[in-house]
């Protein structure tokens, strides 16, 4: 019997762990102070009816007796008196006379209010509109990267087939979720509702009890009087007058048992009240005036980026905004904001530096020079002097899995007053292997979703390219082209020949021509020989090429 109490109020006073991530310190203080309020409500309930069950709620003592005296009626003994208080202590019409309904059921009524509460808060995470949107949105959202887990290195690393098929459920689980609550204000009106209902029965709690606890206060110090009537069991005495009244009265002096101990728990009570009052003001306050908390709330930087740039970007929705809102005054803006960007590609956009993958990667056969521009969200929190982002970090990422010690080359790049920001990595192995490149944002210590390319680097070009022309017997020309092979790697070779209009009205005339990667010469025939031509030779590396000196001949 007592485990199963323990367990029913286990499941009152706590709650779901998914439940303690989107709770603020105000939230956290409410639960205390509800916790407060049950635990007073159980404490009174334990005290009166364990100091009341045997001898009632009154402490009384017997002063004196009214009624005829006559010979051979029996005056009372001490055990009679002590019987007489015993039974004027559970007398109704004692305790009804001495005690008020508050006094009598305050306990009862303390821990019905604490109920109350509790249950208005609980009630609503019953429904499964609500409580299954908070439940995925935490395992499939909020559990992943609050863990640490980096969408961009793992997807670097994922080699495995049922890996990637594992990361794409994943993915669309998330995507569910957060187009869910994307299109949903029932949260937002659901936490605004259950704020203003608890604020508003807290109050009616707080008066209630105050008026009671000024009424018990003034009976604390207060004897109260009550009197019985004594029936007289010899009905048979001679000196009994039928025109008389001859009942006696016991007059017995009567005070509610730990009545300051009661007094002091409805004080307590009222205390408690003013906490979970004032914390669920503050949950109002907070959602009515944007303005508080501006660092630690992302609905701002929406709202603000959403009055600056109109198509910069879409409604992101406030259950969706607003349960990142209650995470980040848990965890912090940085770590929201991270989550954030892996949640809404709207916000991932605006994170991303610029940066142009065929402009503004700079290769060569053993090496890797980045370059790019500022974000568009550096750029606006800089025009509102509000500074998040503090370094971007570049990270290299090889096929080759042997090729980097630590598995991975990262570089911080502290912001500085130029617009271009880069970074250098020497010393690659180039050839064959890729390389993936994450380009990300930090604020503070937390990384945000970055921008993403994948290449390889420049094979090793030929070298020493020479040209020969042979008249055939036709009239038109040969062109031999020869060249020394690459040093380094290279997939094949591809050579081009650019015929060069006579006038404006020609059009230009290309042959290309792909060629084993060992072959070190080739012969175009059969070219007019009024013309100019651009010969080109390059090396291939996948879509990486190297060209070697180009030769214009007549």
């Amino acid at each position: 019997m007592s485990s199963t109490l323990v367990d029913s109020a286990k499941s009152w006073l706590n709650e779901a762990e998914y439940l303690k991530v989107f709770k603020p310190w105000w939230d956290v203080f409410e639960d205390f102070a509800a916790r407060g309020l049950f635990t007073v409500g159980v404490l009174g309930l334990v005290v009166r009816y364990l100091s009341s069950l045997d001898s009632g709620v009154l402490q009384c003592v017997l002063i004196s007796l009214e009624g005829p005296t006559q010979k051979d009626v029996e005056i009372p003994g001490a055990s009679i008196n002590f019987a007489l208080a015993a039974y004027a202590s559970s007398n109704q019409l004692c305790i009804s006379r001495l005690v008020s309904v508050f006094a009598m059921y305050g306990p009862l009524i303390l821990f019905a209010q604490a109920m109350i509460l509790i249950a208005m808060e609980r009630f609503i995470f019953f429904f499964p509109s609500v409580s299954n949107k908070m439940e995925k949105f935490y395992n499939a959202v909020l559990v992943k990267f609050s863990e640490g887990e980096d969408c961009d290195l793992v997807e670097d690393f994922s080699v495995s087939k049922a890996g990637t098929l594992s990361n794409i459920i994943r993915k669309r689980q998330q995507d569910e979720i957060c187009a869910s609550l994307k299109r949903s204000s029932l949260l937002f009106f659901v936490y605004i509702i259950q704020n203003a209902l608890q604020s508003v029965f807290a109050i009616a709690f707080l008066g209630l009890n105050c008026f009671y606890a000024n009424q018990l206060y003034g009976h604390e110090t207060d004897h109260g009087t009550c009197q019985l009537d004594v029936d007289n069991a010899m009905s048979d005495h001679e000196w009994l007058d039928p025109l008389k009244i001859h009942t006696r009265k016991a007059n017995l002096q009567c005070q509610q048992k730990r009545l300051d101990f009661f007094v002091m728990l409805i004080i307590v009570n009222c205390v408690f009240l003013c906490i979970f009052i004032l914390c669920n003001m503050v949950s109002l306050f907070w959602i009515a005036l944007p303005s508080m908390g501006r660092g630690g709330r992302i609905s701002n930087i929406f709202r603000r980026l959403r009055i600056e740039n109109k198509d910069l970007i879409k409604y992101e929705g406030r259950d969706f905004l607003l349960l990142f809102d209650l995470y980040s005054h848990t965890h912090g803006l940085s770590s929201s904001l991270r989550i954030l960007s892996h949640c809404s590609p709207t916000f991932a956009d605006i994170c991303k530096p610029d940066i142009d993958p065929d402009l503004d990667l700079v290769k060569t056969e053993h090496s890797l020079k980045i370059t790019w521009r500022r974000s568009v969200l550096q750029n606006f929190s800089e025009e509102k002097n509000a500074s998040l982002i503090t370094k971007y970090k570049v990270s290299v990422a090889s096929s080759d899995q042997g090729e980097f010690p630590e598995g991975i080359l990262e570089e911080d790049v502290l912001l500085t007053d130029q617009k271009t920001m880069c970074a250098m990595f020497p010393n690659l192995n180039g050839g064959d292997t890729f390389y993936t490149i994450t380009l990300a944002p930090v604020i503070n210590s937390s990384r945000l979703k970055g921008k993403r390319m994948k290449t390889k680097l420049l094979p090793s070009p030929p070298k020493n390219l020479s040209v020969e022309f042979l008249n055939n017997s036709s009239g038109l020309l040969n062109l031999h082209a020869s060249w020394s092979p690459p040093e380094g790697y290279h997939d094949m070779l591809e050579i081009m020949l650019t015929a060069e209009p006579e006038s404006g009205k020609e059009e230009s005339s290309t042959h290309t021509v792909t060629l084993p990667k060992n072959l070190t010469d080739y012969t175009f025939q059969n070219l007019p020989e009024d013309k100019k031509y651009q010969l080109r030779l390059f090396s291939r590396n996948g879509k990486e090429i190297s060209e070697c000196t180009i030769k214009a001949v007549e």
